[in-house]
Formats: C-alpha cells, sequence, structure tokens
C-alpha cells in the first residue's frame, strides 16, 4: 500500500533517453537513523494490506446421461458448460490497464479464472464379455470372464493473460503489465489472436521507439520511468493462447478364480491409447520470442493425458 518501489523521474538524457531515477514511496524513505526512531514517518520497505476480498464465482450447466443395458453394457457420459471467475490472488499480479494498483482497484484485477474451462465431456464405457457355456473346459477358462472399459475426456483451452514483462510501463512500481486493452485472462475468452495483434500493432504505435526502415535502433530509445527500454513486440506467425485436452484411457481385465470365493483379477491398462500430445504451458510473456507457444506436454505418472504408457496388475480377491 505505501508503493514503496515507485519511481520517480529526476532527469532524462535528451540524446539517448536515458532516464535516472529515485525509489519515491507514499511514506518517504528513512534517512540516516531516522529508522530508530519509532514515531517518525518514514519507511524502509513495502508495506503489505491482507483484505478479506478474495472472491469467486463458477456457474455451470451439467448435463449426464447414464445408462445400463441388460447385454453387459453400460455407459455413462456428461457434459459441463461452466464460467469461472475470480479475483487476482496476489497484489503482485498485473496491473490493471488504466494502470492502477491492483491496491487501488480491486475489481480491475477481477476476471476469468486461470481454471476457467467453458467444456468438459466426459465418456466411459464398460462391456462385460459374454461368456461361452459349452465346449473344451480349458478354452472356457481362457476366453470367459473378460472385461473391456474404457474413458474418454475432452477439456477445452484455457484462458491467458497476455503480458509484457520487466518494463514498468505505468511508473507504479511494477514491472509487469497487461497488454493494453486487456482485462484479466481476455485472450481466448473473447479476444482471439487477430484481436492480440491489433492491440500490439497500437501499443507498438505508442508506447516504444520504433526502428529505423534498416531494422537499427536510433540513439534515443523511450524508456520507463525505471529507465527500462520500452520493448518493440514482435509476434511469431502462429501463437495461442492454449491446447485443448484429450485423452482416451482403456482397461481389459480378466477375471481367474482359483477356488471358490478366491480368484485373481489380471489387467492390462493404457493411458492416452491415441497418443494426443495434450501440449501445455503456453509462454505469456509477450516480449519473449516464445509468445503463445507451448513449453511441454501434460506429464503422467499412469494417469491421463501424458504421453501413451501401459501397466499390468494383479489383485488378488478373497
Amino acid at each position: 500500500m505505501n508503493h514503496f518501489n515507485k519511481p520517480r523521474v529526476t532527469a532524462i538524457n535528451p540524446t539517448t533517453g536515458v532516464v535516472s531515477f529515485v525509489r519515491d514511496p507514499l511514506i518517504p524513505l528513512c534517512v540516516g537513523n531516522q529508522a530508530d526512531i519509532v514515531p517518525f514517518p518514514c519507511s524502509t520497505g513495502p508495506i503489505t494490506e491482507y483484505i478479506p476480498a478474495y472472491n469467486s464465482r463458477y456457474q455451470a450447466l451439467l448435463i449426464k446421461v447414464d445408462r445400463r443395458f441388460s447385454g453387459r453394457l453400460q455407459f455413462t457420459g456428461s457434459y459441463a458448460f461452466s464460467r469461472f471467475t475470480s479475483s487476482q490472488a496476489s497484489t503482485t499480479s498485473p496491473t490493471d490497464p488504466s494502470g492502477g494498483f491492483f491496491q487501488d482497484c480491486r475489481n480491475c484485477a477481477y476476471g476469468i479464472n486461470d481454471a476457467d474451462r467453458p467444456h468438459r465431456f466426459t465418456f466411459n464405457i464398460l462391456y462385460e464379455i459374454p461368456d461361452l457355456k459349452s465346449g473344451n473346459r480349458w478354452i472356457r477358462q481362457v476366453l470367459n470372464a473378460w472385461t473391456v472399459s474404457s474413458i474418454t475426456q475432452m477439456v477445452s483451452a484455457p484462458p491467458m493473460n497476455v503480458i509484457i514483462a520487466n518494463v514498468d510501463l505505468y511508473g507504479d512500481g511494477i514491472s509487469t503489465a497487461l497488454l493494453p486493452g486487456l482485462k484479466v485472462r481476455e485472450f481466448g475468452r473473447g479476444v482471439d489472436a487477430n484481436q492480440v495483434r491489433k492491440l500490439v500493432a497500437k501499443y507498438n504505435a505508442t508506447y516504444p521507439t520504433l526502428p529505423n526502415p534498416d531494422g537499427t535502433f536510433p540513439n534515443y530509445r523511450k524508456r520507463t520511468a525505471e529507465n527500462q527500454i520500452i520493448p518493440v513486440i514482435t509476434l511469431p506467425d502462429v501463437f495461442s493462447n492454449g491446447g485443448t485436452f484429450s485423452s482416451t484411457d482403456l482397461r481389459v481385465t480378466k477375471a481367474i478364480p482359483i477356488r471358490e470365493g478366491i480368484s485373481v483379477n489380471l489387467a492390462v491398462e493404457s493411458f492416452n491409447i491415441f497418443n494426443v500430445a495434450n501440449l501445455t504451458n503456453y509462454n505469456a510473456i509477450l516480449n519473449q520470442p516464445a509468445f503463445g507457444q507451448p513449453t511441454d506436454r501434460i506429464n503422467q505418472v499412469f494417469g491421463s493425458g501424458g504421453p501413451r504408457a501401459f501397466q499390468i496388475s494383479a489383485r488378488l480377491r478373497f
């Protein structure tokens, strides 16, 4: 709340644009032994305010179909259409587009939550293969008591903040800002890649010093109040707010009777059987070359969504 890192410009070099500045919090910095004088109105660091103002709202419509057939087949399908909004959890989150502090403009930091997924579809099916009633006993022992089941999940892509990092655009002491013109996690939720391109073009025409026709920069470069050169943003040809999630898992089980009341269940499981990439961790930093590019695949330890994996298990039942 003290805006401890807020800079105050003391000089600007007219030839290079280099900025000289000092820290200028609302409560003046302590000088000499002022910090040792208890009632003296000076500050030595940030002041953190904790408020009961974190708010979130989840709205959803869920449709579910559950059916069991007499012929050893059953399935369940569900679809959820939802929207998840919340306050930013941290005072170090990006400032609002008008340049105000999160502390001074709490409602400005309210927007789409990182966990928002508008569409979720899940379908699972289980089929018990009919048993042979006649024939060789050993063949029946091999071919009977098999069960096949699978589960498929599909989830829409996440939202993304579009961030300009290490640049204090508004002179408020916070060197992280949303791309001007965007709200919290609006990319992928009403704002597409073409709209981001238009906003970046507007930013480039407003904030930084543009390069010369030959690609070099003039000696004078526009800087922030903290002497950071305001970067020109160059977007990759293709970028995205994130990828959709899709995975199908399959299990085949076999029950082997040992004696009355005792059996062994063998199972073979395959996770993400179609080996869908399910890319994740898309880079949200505009002034980095990999903006809007995935940096990882969803990982798994015998779970859904990661690289295709198999598991064999045995379970004794008694």
